[in-house]
């Protein structure tokens, strides 16, 4: 009877532990960093979102990941959103800069989680004013998309400057230098080729002109031209269709995970 007895109340004690557990959505694969379960968004929103996040996590290694569900099944929103973070290793495993805004629609709540690696900008206190001032009087009237796009800009202000990913910081900082170096060679060979061409067309008014002069004109020109419309149809195009440096992201994947509780929530 005693065992009996024992038997019985390890398996409550165990349908307790995990009655207590938070079930959270998997990890989406490949890695997402706007994920619309309860499809509050539209495509093109969620798209543009993305594109958003994943430049600054480019430029920066900060993850925000936006995470919509349609409830929270009785769980605190903070709580729910931490738990999130935790689990799918929001933020990067050396800084632990992820942040994680979760939105219930059906419950009408609302949670930004960070971890550690974020807290110091994104304090509680700018999280329940980014809460207040976006998410729920946007969030009253439907606007979704307009209260998070509001509020994640104001989000990547609070955290500008404090982390910055080296390999794409310098690369933006090459790339930017490349560009101004092509564009003062081009202005160069510009007004190189322009006087060229005047003096050329001076001296053969003034009947003091050479095959020379034409032919020195007519070179810089062509040079200038060529390399000018082998820019643009080359790079330009490179860029325009998706293929430069600018075309895509890298691949990116979460590792961090160390949330403490920081953050707010709130409803509308």
């Amino acid at each position: 009877m005693k065992f009996l007895s024992k038997i019985t109340s390890i398996l409550f004690l165990f349908i307790a532990i995990q009655s207590f557990a938070i079930e959270i959505p998997e990890r989406p694969s490949p890695p997402k960093l706007v994920n619309d379960l309860a499809d509050i968004l539209t495509a093109n929103e969620e798209e543009i979102l993305e594109t958003k996040l994943r430049r600054y996590l480019d430029s920066t290694s900060t993850q925000i990941v936006v995470l919509t569900v349609k409830s929270l099944n009785n769980e605190r929103a903070i709580d729910y959103a931490t738990e999130v973070g935790h689990v799918w290793g929001v933020g990067t495993k050396e800084q632990d800069n992820g942040v994680v805004i979760l939105i219930a629609p059906d419950d009408k709540k609302f949670a930004i989680a960070t971890g550690y690696g974020s807290q110091a900008r994104l304090t509680d206190g700018r999280t329940k004013r980014l809460e207040n001032n976006y998410f729920k009087p946007y969030f009253k009237k439907g606007q979704y998309f307009v209260g998070l796009d509001l509020a994640t800009t104001e989000m990547i202000q609070m955290l500008k400057g404090e982390f910055k990913a080296d390999k794409h910081g310098k690369g933006l900082s090459t790339l930017a230098v490349f560009v101004v170096f092509i564009i003062i060679v081009v202005i160069l060979f510009g007004i190189m080729a322009l006087s060229a061409v005047a003096n050329a067309r001076r001296n053969h008014l003034a009947g003091t002109g050479s095959g020379t002069d034409w032919l020195s004109a007519l070179l810089l020109a062509n040079l200038f031209s060529g390399f000018f419309g082998s820019g643009r149809n080359g790079r330009y195009d490179d860029f325009r269709n998706g293929s430069g440096d600018f075309g895509g992201f890298d691949n990116f994947d979460f590792g961090g995970g160390d949330f403490g509780g920081g953050g707010s929530e709130g409803g509308w």
